[in-house]
C-alpha cells in the first residue's frame, strides 16, 4: 500500500478561431477566403439553404475558399456560412452580405422613364443614373423617388433646357454631368444640394446660368472659370458655394450679371476676380455681386470703364491685365 509516485496528465483544451465575423461584398463575381484555426479536424463547413449564389470551391488546411456569383438584380442578398461539429451541432455562423446592382442606364423618350424602371428594388437601390435620349418633367420627377441616388450622368440627353429646380434639395447628390447641348441652366437647378461636389466644367453650349442655380451648394469645389459663350449669370447663381476656391474668371461674352446682385455671395475662399468683358456687364441693382472686393483684373483699356461703374468700382484694386500672358 505504499505510494510510489504521482502521474500528471496534461490534456490540451480544444479550440477554434474563425478569422472573420462577417463578409460584406459588392455585387461583382469574386472569390474570398475564410480562415479557421482549430485544434481538431473534426468539423465541417457548409453554406445554408437559399445561398446557392455562394459556393465552397476548395480547402487547404484551415483556408476555405468560396466563390460568389454576380448579383445583377437591384436587391441585396444575404447568405450564411455555418461551422458545425461532426454531430451537426452548429459551432458558429458567418453572415455573407452581397450588395446589389446600383447603376441604372436608360435610353428615354419623353414620358417613358417609368416604363423603363421596372426591376424590384431599382428605385430604392439605384446610386448612379445614366440616361440618353430625351427626358420631360415627369421623367425627371421620377429621380426623386431614388433615395440612394448620388451620381447623375445625363450628358447623353438631347435636352437643351431642363425644368426649373429639377435637382433642388436632392441632398444625396454628389456628381452631376449635364446634357452636352444644354443652353440654359434653369432657375434653382441644384439649389440646396448640400453634398454636390462635382458639376464643373459646364457644357460649352451653356449661355445662361439661372437665378439660384447653385445656391447653398456648400460642397461644390474647384476654381470657377466659366467658358466663353456664357452671356448671363443671374442673381444668387452661386450664392454660398463656400467650397469654391482659386480665382473667379468671368468670360468676355458675359453681358449681364446679377439682377439684384449677390451672385457669388458667401464664396469666401475665392481669391481674385477677373472680368474679361471690355465693357462692364449690365446689371439692375447689383448689390454685392462678388465674393470679395479686394482685387479686380480687367482687360487692357477697360480700367476707366470699370472705375466709373458704381457696381464695379468698390474694389480696392482695379488693374488692367493681359489675360493671355496670365494663361487665363
Amino acid at each position: 500500500g505504499n505510494l510510489l509516485g504521482e502521474v500528471t496528465v496534461n490534456q490540451d483544451k480544444a479550440y477554434m478561431s474563425i478569422g472573420q465575423e462577417r463578409f460584406d461584398i459588392d455585387n461583382a463575381a469574386q472569390n474570398f477566403t475564410l480562415r479557421i484555426s482549430s485544434s481538431t479536424e473534426d468539423y465541417k463547413v457548409d453554406v445554408t439553404e437559399g445561398s446557392e449564389w455562394l459556393a465552397i470551391t476548395s480547402r487547404s488546411g484551415g483556408d476555405w475558399k468560396f466563390s460568389i456569383y454576380l448579383n445583377s438584380s437591384y436587391q441585396p442578398r444575404d447568405g450564411m456560412i455555418t461551422v458545425s461539429d461532426v454531430n451537426g451541432a452548429v459551432l458558429d455562423t458567418i453572415p455573407v452580405n452581397q450588395w446589389c446592382e446600383t447603376v441604372t442606364r436608360v435610353n428615354v423618350t419623353p414620358g417613358s422613364m417609368e416604363s423603363l424602371i421596372t426591376e424590384p428594388g431599382q428605385l430604392e437601390y439605384t446610386e448612379t443614373f445614366i440616361a440618353s435620349g430625351e427626358m420631360n418633367e415627369k421623367d425627371f420627377l421620377l429621380l426623386r423617388e431614388m433615395p440612394a441616388l448620388r451620381s447623375i450622368d445625363i450628358s447623353g440627353l438631347m435636352n437643351t433646357e431642363l425644368p426649373k429646380s429639377v435637382f433642388s434639395q436632392m441632398k444625396g447628390l454628389e456628381l452631376l454631368k449635364l446634357p452636352n447641348n444644354l443652353e440654359i441652366i434653369p432657375y434653382g437647378m441644384c439649389s440646396y444640394c448640400d453634398n454636390l461636389k462635382d458639376v464643373l466644367p459646364f457644357p460649352s453650349s451653356v449661355v445662361v446660368i439661372g437665378e439660384e442655380a447653385f445656391r447653398d451648394c456648400f460642397a461644390l469645389s474647384g476654381e470657377l472659370k466659366l467658358h466663353e459663350g456664357v452671356e448671363r449669370i443671374e442673381t444668387h447663381a452661386f450664392a454660398r458655394c463656400t467650397s469654391l476656391t482659386g480665382n473667379l474668371i468671368i468670360p468676355s461674352t458675359v453681358t449681364f450679371m446679377g439682377g439684384y446682385g449677390y451672385v457669388f455671395q458667401g464664396c469666401e475662399k475665392i481669391d481674385k476676380v477677373y472680368m474679361k468683358p471690355t465693357t462692364p456687364p449690365a446689371t439692375e441693382t447689383g448689390y454685392d455681386m462678388f465674393p470679395n472686393y479686394r482685387y479686380l483684373g480687367v482687360p487692357v483699356g477697360s480700367k476707366e470703364l470699370y472705375e466709373d461703374d458704381e457696381h464695379y468700382n468698390k474694389f480696392m484694386v482695379i488693374e488692367e491685365v493681359d489675360f493671355d500672358a496670365l494663361g487665363l
